[in-house]
């Protein structure tokens, strides 16, 4: 199994009929007011390709972490099974939410994404701080 695609968006979601993956308002980039502040809601868009011969079974880590490369949120965790025989790639749309995110530093910040405990892919985001002008 490998990771095709990862993005960063304000909205995402994989519809109930055919299973097919909206994403909306992609970016890499925010601004916070100050690092106290928190990012009312992202999604983390994936799509993950599951190649003929392989085993079933594979595990899912992503990590958001800091210019530090410090946990910002818990590290997530999942089991992915595809089921039945497949003759062709096949393809699975997941979304992660986050809500709520305090990010606690600027700087350059990573989505680390794991499948099988080898780092797959990492989409980059940016956290920066409001520059005030006092007039």
């Amino acid at each position: 199994m490998r990771v095709d695609q990862a993005l960063l968006a304000d909205y995402a979601e994989v519809t109930q009929r055919g299973g097919k993956l909206i994403v909306c308002g992609i970016f890499d980039r925010i601004t916070l007011a100050d690092p106290e502040a928190v990012h009312p809601h992202m999604a983390l868009a994936l799509r993950l390709v599951h190649e003929p011969g392989e085993g079933a079974g594979h595990h899912l880590s992503v990590r958001l972490v800091d210019p530090d490369g410090k946990d910002v949120v818990p590290p997530m965790h999942g089991d992915v099974e595809v089921k039945g025989e497949m003759e062709a790639d096949a393809s699975v749309n997941l979304i992660l939410d986050l809500n709520l995110v305090k990010f606690g530093a600027a700087g350059p910040h990573s989505f680390d994404i794991y499948l099988d405990g080898e780092l797959q892919r990492q989409v980059s985001l940016t956290v920066d701080r409001m520059v005030r002008i006092d007039t």
